[in-house]
């Protein structure tokens, strides 16, 4: 029986040791959900359980930091397992 596409895309990136993008595109669609709610911040990069975001605003980069843990929970909660482990503010948005 032949393979979805989808399944036969993510066994290839796994065999060639690119797991991780199939990771990153849930997490950053969920990132960018919950980030909604800080205007302003920004989703940056994820990678092995870190993501990284940035905000210009001094008050939001506050309101990032204090609440790490729950936009860890929110996103884990929205990919459907715990994929983000810490949230780290970056200083530049790049």
């Amino acid at each position: 029986m032949a393979k979805p596409i989808g399944e036969a895309l993510a066994n290839l990136l796994r065999s060639m040791g690119a797991g991780g993008v199939l990771e990153l595109i849930p997490v950053r669609r969920a990132a960018r959900h919950i980030l909604k709610s800080y205007p302003g911040a920004e989703f940056v990069h994820y990678r092995d359980g870190v993501l990284y975001v940035w905000a210009k605003d001094p008050s939001v980069r506050f309101r990032l930091q204090t609440s790490s843990r729950q936009i860890a929970r929110a996103v884990n909660s929205l990919v459907g397992r715990e994929v983000v482990k810490r949230v780290v503010l970056r200083k530049s948005p790049g």
